[in-house]
């Protein structure tokens, strides 16, 4: 019994637990005389792992491991030390004595030791058997006793991080504040602030800050390599269901809510995380993105690390929030400003379209990321090319001065919408049945986006303005509102040339009448002045 004390004391004066499998297995190997000693540990998810050996220089751990796993799996199922003699028959000098014992907590089964000795070396007994068991007990209870301390060490550690956090969460907040105020018109800087900070006050997390875009959920700052990541907006991943229930999720366990959220192998298992914290961004009851925080141990987090976010990812929101409104107020600056250099274009150039279109063509393109534009006049359904800007070279001849049908520039008519977009030419039935407008727009052209804008006079369509694109990508509400604008800007130059032409064109004619009835009068007698006036008049007016 003394014995067995004094070695309890022996295994549980070890600090670590390295110090301590190696303690299990010299103890075990001098107490039994054993030739052989293996030391197995079971990991988190259950599996055997060798922790330590005394074997032959000849002999491998692994090999041993492979051939006694049938008697270690008992010894797990049972709980109960075994002796094994073999080969059967042999005489005692050529059979191996083998013993495995479970070390056995409180809270389960922590692993098995396992002790052999060649006959002709010695000879095992029951008596080793149980001397093996009671090395074993007193193994486990070390163990254990050395991994709850290390626990609680964490604990502590965790705890002093947490109050740490909760001292320093104002000057965080103030410093993203700061930051906020000077990056008006880039996000940015404050969300890289925010990863940052947040990262420091939860203890060292891995922090993502994902953002809704167009085409998903876009990882757009973070403490490791994920940013440019798209996730699809749906429930496979934990971020994604954050933003579409607009509320915190918080996994205790990201092995175990991998069920539920499939993304989670990929987005946190694999890297060897064990629990999860997701936050929404909120504006206006709706979420337009959110913090994940993740951590490598199992139920990190709790209601103080909620708490934490929340501030920061208000922050985000106003730091988003900002730079729309900037970017909104400076696009409604140049579009105002646009507009007043195309009224003063008109005003400067009453009776001639060229100027005024050139105009609206640079700023169109301009302000709506366009690569190339045209004017059409449109007489009944027929529409004639008047003026087109950035076109390819080769693309001229399929738009100068031709006359199209209305239908075939996709345009819209009297009474109908009023614009027209296609996102892809390409996927229209002109297209795919090879009609040669069709054909040209795309393989000489280069278009692929289209957006025309009718020109209208009451009911009537006097014109078609279009705006092109190489790429798939459709305009948006406030370019297309843009265009429109432009497009009866476009409209009332028209109209004023026509009117000035008309007015030009009935004065000439008014003068011409009068000088032909001033040669009538002073050529009574001669009808060959008056024929001769009256065909120059006519020369010169048609």
């Amino acid at each position: 019994m003394q014995r067995m004390i004094d070695l309890g004391q022996r295994l549980g004066g070890h600090a670590t637990e390295g110090a301590l499998r190696k303690a299990i297995v010299a103890e075990a190997k001098a107490l039994l005389g054993a030739q052989r000693v293996l030391l197995v540990l079971y990991s988190a998810d259950g599996v055997m792992e060798i922790a330590d050996a005394a074997l032959p220089r000849t002999e491998a751990a692994d090999a041993l491991q492979l051939a006694v796993t049938p008697w270690l799996d008992e010894a797990r199922g049972t709980g109960e030390s075994r002796l094994r003699r073999g080969p059967d028959g042999a005489a005692p000098s050529a059979q191996r004595s083998c013993l495995v014992a479970t070390l056995v907590a409180p809270q389960g089964p922590l692993g098995c030791l396992y002790a052999d000795i060649d006959g002709a070396k010695g000879r095992f007994e029951d008596g080793d058997r149980v001397m093996l068991s009671m090395l074993a007990s007193q193994a486990a209870t070390a163990l254990a006793h050395l991994r709850r301390v290390a626990a609680l060490q964490v604990e502590v550690e965790m705890r002093t991080a947490k109050e740490h956090a909760a001292s320093t969460a104002q000057q965080a907040t103030a410093e993203v504040l700061q930051v906020i105020g000077s990056s008006m018109t880039d996000t940015q800087p404050v969300f890289d602030a925010i990863v940052r900070n947040c990262s420091t006050l939860l203890h060292g997390s891995r922090v993502v800050f994902w953002l809704v875009e167009s085409d998903g959920v876009r990882a757009r700052s973070s403490n490791g390599q994920l940013p440019g990541l798209v996730l699809p907006m749906d429930q496979s991943s934990a971020i994604g269901a954050c933003i579409l229930e607009s509320r915190v999720i918080h996994l205790p366990d990201l092995l175990a809510a991998a069920q539920q959220y499939p993304l989670l192998l990929q987005l946190g298992v694999k890297s060897g995380y064990g629990s999860g914290l997701y936050t929404p961004m909120l504006h206006e009851g709706r979420a337009i993105g959110a913090l994940a925080v993740l951590q490598k141990a199992i139920n990190a987090f709790d209601d103080n690390d909620v708490a934490l976010l929340q501030p920061f990812a208000a922050q985000a929101v106003i730091a988003v929030q900002n730079v729309r409104l900037f970017k909104d107020t400076q696009e409604a600056l140049e579009r105002q400003t646009a507009t007043t250099e195309v009224l003063e274009v008109i005003n400067a150039s009453p009776g001639d379209i060229s100027p005024v279109f050139d105009t609206i063509a640079r700023k169109a393109m301009q302000l709506c990321d366009a690569d190339h534009c045209g004017l059409w006049n449109v007489e009944g359904e027929v529409a004639i090319g008047a003026g087109h800007y950035n076109v390819p070279e080769a693309y001229l001849p399929h738009v100068m001065n031709q006359r199209v049908l209305v239908k075939h520039l996709y345009g819209p008519v009297a009474g109908g919408p009023p614009f027209v977009q296609v996102p892809d030419i390409r996927e229209l039935k002109p297209y795919q049945k090879r009609h040669p407008r069709a054909v040209a727009d795309v393989e000489v052209g280069g278009i692929r986006t289209y957006l025309c804008v009718p020109l209208r006079d009451g009911d009537t369509v006097i014109g078609l303005f279009a705006l092109n694109r190489k790429e798939v990508r459709p305009f948006s509400d406030k370019q297309i509102a843009l265009v429109q604008a432009f497009a009866a800007q476009a409209q009332i130059a028209m109209k004023n040339a026509r009117l000035i032409k008309e007015t030009r064109e009935a004065l000439e004619q008014q003068t011409a009448t009068a000088e032909v009835l001033q040669v009538i009068s002073s050529s009574v007698a001669d009808t060959a002045p008056v024929f001769d006036k009256i065909l120059r008049s006519c020369q010169r007016l048609f």
